[in-house]
């Protein structure tokens, strides 16, 4: 696993347990990677787009436009890699949330 990687994982978001993607930003010191949660919606008015039409949005292996949120950090189980954020994308992403 590496930064700015999309993982499908499990947890606990906002009294949701569903499985959802989450962006790994960076390793903790507990040795678990702390994550931005990724949703099809804006719940906060604060989050980082990642518009499907988007000329590196097919790296992240994500169906549909999604939301970053920024909510500093969720320690969720990640079970399968999805995709990256790579490319503009990456470096817009990295301003947005100071990472």
């Amino acid at each position: 696993m590496e930064a700015f990687e999309i993982y499908e994982a499990s947890g606990s978001w906002k009294n949701c347990d569903d499985d959802r993607p989450y962006v790994l930003v960076r390793l903790s010191s507990e040795g678990r990677w702390d994550c931005f949660p990724v949703s099809g919606a804006c719940y906060s008015g604060n989050c980082f787009e990642i518009p499907s039409d988007d000329p590196d949005f097919a790296a992240t292996g994500l169906k549909k436009t999604s939301h970053v949120h920024d909510e500093r950090y969720y320690q969720p189980v990640p079970k399968r890699r999805i995709g990256r954020v790579e490319g503009a994308l990456l470096d817009r992403f990295r301003k947005y949330a100071g990472v």
